[in-house]
């Protein structure tokens, strides 16, 4: 009881911090159902994710310079069952394809690539709340994922083991 009742109050922190209101109720309901959840990433400059070509690729595979939110800069947040207490995720694009890390992390060149078809260790995600829906996300290896402004490609590494500022990320769902 005590574990069900800690996993639905992450799940329902998670909601809020991304902007869906989201009751005690209802948290346990999408538990149950482990609904996936769409979403837009937008980098600490203020450019949203996109999955180029709205996934599908192993080179030059994310921008963040989009200024609105369009299918490529959504993608679906689908938990990968690990029963951690901490929920990793896999991310989905558009075309259905899945984010990975390349290497579980730690790179600053050819960091991301999104052609998985299913969810391996590579393709799991944490989304750290740091509150006001603002992000850390970290890879399989602890490391965390790192936006840079106007770096094509190579917007994202994963190299980061503390993470500060430039490290966040602002996740909105519902959308």
């Amino acid at each position: 009881m005590k574990t069900t009742l800690a996993i639905t109050s992450v799940l329902a922190m998670f909601a809020v911090g991304c902007g869906q209101e989201m009751d005690k109720s209802a948290a346990e309901s999408q538990l149950q159902d482990n609904a996936p959840t769409r979403c837009s990433i937008q980098s600490r400059f203020g450019g949203y994710l996109t999955a180029v070509g709205g996934g599908g690729r192993t080179y030059d595979a994310i921008h963040a310079d989009a200024t609105q939110v369009r299918a490529w800069e959504t993608f679906t947040l689908v938990d990968s069952r690990t029963g951690q207490s901490n929920i990793e995720y896999g991310i989905r694009t558009s075309s259905g394809k899945y984010l990975t890390a390349v290497g579980g992390g730690g790179r600053i060149k050819d960091v991301i690539h999104s052609t998985a078809t299913s969810i391996g260790p590579n393709e799991r995600f944490q989304l750290n709340s740091l509150g006001g829906g603002k992000y850390t996300i970290s890879v399989s290896s602890g490391r965390y994922f790192i936006g840079h402004a106007g770096q094509i490609p190579d917007v994202l590494h994963s190299d980061s083991t503390n993470p500060k500022s430039w490290e966040q990320f602002r996740v909105k769902c519902g959308i």
